[in-house]
Protein backbone atom coordinates (compact mmCIF):
# COMPACT_ATOMS: atom_id res chain seq x y z
CA UNK A 1 0.00 0.00 0.00
CA UNK A 2 1.04 3.22 -0.44
CA UNK A 3 -1.40 5.40 1.25
CA UNK A 4 0.01 6.35 4.93
CA UNK A 5 -1.65 8.19 7.60
CA UNK A 6 -0.78 8.09 10.97
CA UNK A 7 -4.39 9.32 12.74
CA UNK A 8 -4.14 7.69 16.47
CA UNK A 9 -7.70 7.81 17.30
CA UNK A 10 -10.94 9.21 15.37
CA UNK A 11 -11.17 12.91 15.23
CA UNK A 12 -14.54 14.83 15.50
CA UNK A 13 -15.13 18.38 14.50
CA UNK A 14 -13.41 20.26 11.43
CA UNK A 15 -10.29 18.11 11.62
CA UNK A 16 -12.15 15.15 10.44
CA UNK A 17 -13.18 16.71 7.62
CA UNK A 18 -10.13 18.08 6.41
CA UNK A 19 -8.39 14.30 6.97
CA UNK A 20 -11.04 12.96 4.94
CA UNK A 21 -10.60 15.36 2.23
CA UNK A 22 -6.96 14.64 2.32
CA UNK A 23 -7.61 10.86 1.61
CA UNK A 24 -10.33 11.27 -0.89
CA UNK A 25 -7.96 13.49 -2.86
CA UNK A 26 -5.88 10.55 -3.06
CA UNK A 27 -8.09 8.20 -3.54
CA UNK A 28 -9.22 10.41 -6.94
CA UNK A 29 -5.76 10.86 -8.31
CA UNK A 30 -4.88 7.06 -7.72
CA UNK A 31 -8.44 6.51 -9.43
CA UNK A 32 -8.08 8.87 -12.30
CA UNK A 33 -4.45 7.28 -13.15
CA UNK A 34 -6.02 3.97 -13.94
CA UNK A 35 -9.44 5.00 -15.32
CA UNK A 36 -9.19 4.75 -18.61
CA UNK A 37 -7.95 1.22 -18.30
CA UNK A 38 -11.76 -0.34 -17.82
CA UNK A 39 -15.44 0.74 -17.71
CA UNK A 40 -16.07 -0.01 -14.36
CA UNK A 41 -12.31 1.89 -13.18
CA UNK A 42 -13.68 4.67 -14.73
CA UNK A 43 -16.63 5.00 -13.06
CA UNK A 44 -15.43 4.71 -9.80
CA UNK A 45 -13.39 7.73 -10.63
CA UNK A 46 -16.48 9.73 -11.71
CA UNK A 47 -18.13 8.61 -8.31
CA UNK A 48 -15.46 9.32 -6.57
CA UNK A 49 -15.48 12.79 -7.90
CA UNK A 50 -18.35 13.17 -7.23
CA UNK A 51 -17.90 12.39 -3.84
CA UNK A 52 -15.25 15.02 -3.58
CA UNK A 53 -17.04 17.43 -4.78
CA UNK A 54 -20.17 17.19 -2.17
CA UNK A 55 -17.53 17.06 0.43
CA UNK A 56 -16.34 20.36 -0.45
CA UNK A 57 -20.10 21.89 -0.49
CA UNK A 58 -20.23 20.56 3.16
CA UNK A 59 -16.92 21.83 4.24
CA UNK A 60 -18.28 25.35 3.15
CA UNK A 61 -20.88 24.83 5.35
CA UNK A 62 -18.93 24.33 8.63
CA UNK A 63 -20.75 24.74 11.47
CA UNK A 64 -23.14 22.41 10.46
CA UNK A 65 -26.81 23.34 9.33
CA UNK A 66 -29.40 21.10 6.81
CA UNK A 67 -27.17 22.29 3.93
CA UNK A 68 -24.16 20.73 5.18
CA UNK A 69 -25.91 17.79 6.43
CA UNK A 70 -27.00 17.09 3.14
CA UNK A 71 -23.84 17.78 1.21
CA UNK A 72 -22.40 15.15 4.29
CA UNK A 73 -24.98 12.25 3.25
CA UNK A 74 -24.41 13.21 -0.57
CA UNK A 75 -20.46 12.59 -0.34
CA UNK A 76 -21.16 9.50 2.52
CA UNK A 77 -23.68 7.69 0.00
CA UNK A 78 -21.25 8.02 -3.22
CA UNK A 79 -18.12 6.60 -1.40
CA UNK A 80 -20.38 3.58 -0.12
CA UNK A 81 -21.12 3.41 -3.64
CA UNK A 82 -17.06 3.58 -5.07
CA UNK A 83 -16.40 0.85 -2.16
CA UNK A 84 -19.43 -1.14 -3.82
CA UNK A 85 -18.48 -1.06 -7.24
CA UNK A 86 -14.40 -1.63 -6.19
CA UNK A 87 -15.47 -5.04 -4.36
CA UNK A 88 -17.60 -6.44 -7.90
CA UNK A 89 -13.34 -5.61 -9.50
CA UNK A 90 -11.85 -8.66 -8.90
CA UNK A 91 -9.65 -8.51 -11.98
CA UNK A 92 -8.49 -4.67 -11.01
CA UNK A 93 -8.12 -5.71 -7.34
CA UNK A 94 -4.17 -5.02 -7.39
CA UNK A 95 -4.83 -1.33 -8.79
CA UNK A 96 -7.71 -0.20 -6.95
CA UNK A 97 -5.93 -1.99 -3.35
CA UNK A 98 -4.56 1.72 -2.48
CA UNK A 99 -7.80 3.71 -3.61
CA UNK A 100 -10.19 1.62 -1.97
CA UNK A 101 -8.04 1.93 1.74
CA UNK A 102 -7.87 6.09 1.28
CA UNK A 103 -11.72 5.96 0.16
CA UNK A 104 -12.66 3.66 3.56
CA UNK A 105 -10.45 6.20 5.37
CA UNK A 106 -12.05 8.87 4.29
CA UNK A 107 -15.31 7.45 4.69
CA UNK A 108 -15.00 6.19 8.05
CA UNK A 109 -13.95 9.64 9.31
CA UNK A 110 -17.70 11.18 7.85
CA UNK A 111 -18.97 8.23 9.79
CA UNK A 112 -17.89 9.80 12.38
CA UNK A 113 -19.19 13.26 12.51
CA UNK A 114 -21.71 13.33 15.37
CA UNK A 115 -22.81 17.37 14.95
CA UNK A 116 -24.84 16.69 12.30
CA UNK A 117 -28.50 17.89 12.96
CA UNK A 118 -31.63 18.40 10.77
CA UNK A 119 -33.64 21.28 11.89
CA UNK A 120 -32.03 21.49 14.96
CA UNK A 121 -32.92 18.15 15.93
CA UNK A 122 -30.95 15.94 18.66
CA UNK A 123 -27.57 15.17 17.22
CA UNK A 124 -27.74 11.93 16.13
CA UNK A 125 -24.91 9.81 16.48
CA UNK A 126 -23.08 7.30 14.01
CA UNK A 127 -21.60 4.08 14.89
CA UNK A 128 -18.22 4.01 12.46
CA UNK A 129 -18.69 1.73 9.26
CA UNK A 130 -15.81 -0.73 7.93
CA UNK A 131 -16.36 -2.11 5.16
CA UNK A 132 -14.18 -5.20 4.49
CA UNK A 133 -13.18 -6.58 1.26
CA UNK A 134 -11.69 -10.38 2.16
CA UNK A 135 -8.98 -11.39 -0.84
CA UNK A 136 -6.58 -14.00 -0.43
CA UNK A 137 -4.06 -11.10 -0.13
CA UNK A 138 -5.19 -9.07 2.29
CA UNK A 139 -3.88 -7.56 5.56
CA UNK A 140 -7.17 -7.85 7.12
CA UNK A 141 -7.86 -11.41 7.79
CA UNK A 142 -10.06 -13.28 11.41
CA UNK A 143 -8.26 -14.01 14.07
CA UNK A 144 -8.86 -16.94 16.64
CA UNK A 145 -8.44 -18.60 19.96
CA UNK A 146 -7.21 -22.11 20.98
CA UNK A 147 -10.23 -23.30 19.50
CA UNK A 148 -9.37 -22.08 16.18
CA UNK A 149 -12.72 -21.01 15.18
CA UNK A 150 -14.36 -17.67 15.12
CA UNK A 151 -16.12 -18.57 18.40
CA UNK A 152 -13.03 -18.08 20.05
CA UNK A 153 -12.03 -14.94 18.00
CA UNK A 154 -13.14 -11.73 15.32
CA UNK A 155 -11.85 -10.11 12.77
CA UNK A 156 -8.67 -8.11 12.53
CA UNK A 157 -8.95 -4.85 10.24
CA UNK A 158 -5.70 -3.24 8.81
CA UNK A 159 -6.56 0.12 8.71
CA UNK A 160 -4.35 3.56 9.83
CA UNK A 161 -8.15 4.95 11.25
CA UNK A 162 -7.55 3.20 14.72
CA UNK A 163 -10.01 3.57 17.96
CA UNK A 164 -9.99 3.17 21.11
CA UNK A 165 -10.72 -0.45 23.07
CA UNK A 166 -14.61 -0.98 23.56
CA UNK A 167 -15.17 1.58 20.34
CA UNK A 168 -18.57 0.36 18.52
CA UNK A 169 -18.65 -0.21 15.04
CA UNK A 170 -20.56 -1.40 12.26
CA UNK A 171 -18.71 -3.84 9.95
CA UNK A 172 -20.12 -4.59 6.43
CA UNK A 173 -18.06 -7.82 5.03
CA UNK A 174 -17.67 -9.24 2.06
CA UNK A 175 -16.91 -12.85 2.25
CA UNK A 176 -17.13 -13.93 -1.20
CA UNK A 177 -19.02 -12.88 -4.40
CA UNK A 178 -22.22 -14.37 -3.11
CA UNK A 179 -22.10 -13.68 0.65
CA UNK A 180 -21.51 -10.45 2.41
CA UNK A 181 -22.97 -9.80 6.09
CA UNK A 182 -23.37 -6.85 8.32
CA UNK A 183 -22.88 -6.87 11.60
CA UNK A 184 -22.59 -4.85 14.86
CA UNK A 185 -18.69 -5.36 16.76
CA UNK A 186 -16.29 -4.10 19.46
CA UNK A 187 -12.87 -3.03 19.37
CA UNK A 188 -10.96 -6.04 21.68
CA UNK A 189 -7.54 -4.26 20.73
CA UNK A 190 -5.67 -2.30 18.92
CA UNK A 191 -2.35 -2.70 16.82
CA UNK A 192 -1.05 1.06 16.68
CA UNK A 193 1.02 2.79 13.87
CA UNK A 194 4.51 3.45 14.73
CA UNK A 195 6.43 6.44 12.45
CA UNK A 196 9.52 3.91 13.31
CA UNK A 197 6.95 0.71 10.77
CA UNK A 198 8.90 -0.28 7.43
CA UNK A 199 6.94 -1.74 4.63
CA UNK A 200 7.62 -5.43 6.24
CA UNK A 201 6.22 -4.50 9.17
CA UNK A 202 2.83 -6.19 10.13
CA UNK A 203 0.26 -2.73 9.40
CA UNK A 204 -1.56 -0.89 11.75
CA UNK A 205 -5.19 -1.99 12.70
CA UNK A 206 -7.82 -3.26 15.06
CA UNK A 207 -9.22 -6.26 16.69
CA UNK A 208 -12.80 -6.33 16.60
CA UNK A 209 -15.26 -9.11 18.23
CA UNK A 210 -19.06 -9.52 16.53
CA UNK A 211 -21.83 -8.67 18.53
CA UNK A 212 -23.64 -11.70 16.88
CA UNK A 213 -23.42 -13.95 13.77
CA UNK A 214 -26.16 -15.88 12.48
CA UNK A 215 -25.72 -19.79 11.79
CA UNK A 216 -25.02 -19.41 8.29
CA UNK A 217 -22.23 -16.60 8.84
CA UNK A 218 -20.79 -18.54 11.08
CA UNK A 219 -20.47 -21.61 9.14
CA UNK A 220 -19.14 -19.42 6.09
CA UNK A 221 -16.69 -17.59 8.08
CA UNK A 222 -15.16 -21.27 9.52
CA UNK A 223 -14.88 -22.22 6.04
CA UNK A 224 -12.83 -19.28 4.81
CA UNK A 225 -10.45 -19.61 7.77
CA UNK A 226 -10.13 -23.05 6.79
CA UNK A 227 -8.81 -22.01 3.46
CA UNK A 228 -6.80 -19.00 4.63
CA UNK A 229 -4.85 -19.60 8.03
CA UNK A 230 -6.03 -17.21 10.35
CA UNK A 231 -4.06 -14.95 12.88
CA UNK A 232 -3.64 -16.23 16.29
CA UNK A 233 -4.98 -13.67 19.23
CA UNK A 234 -6.50 -14.92 22.22
CA UNK A 235 -9.02 -11.95 22.88
CA UNK A 236 -10.00 -11.37 26.26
Amino acid sequence: MTYKANPPTMTIGPEALEAAHAALCYAVEQAQRIAESSGMTKRIAVTLIDGLLDLRKSMSKWPPDPVFNRHLIGATGRLNKAVAIMGKADSDEEKLAPILQATERALNLLNSMTHVSRRQRPVRSFLPVFEVNLTRDSETNFFTGFTGDIDSGGLFIATYNTLPIESPILVKLRLSPKHRLTTKAKVSWVREYSEEATETDVSPGIGVIFDTLTPKDRQAINRYIGKKAPLFYEAV
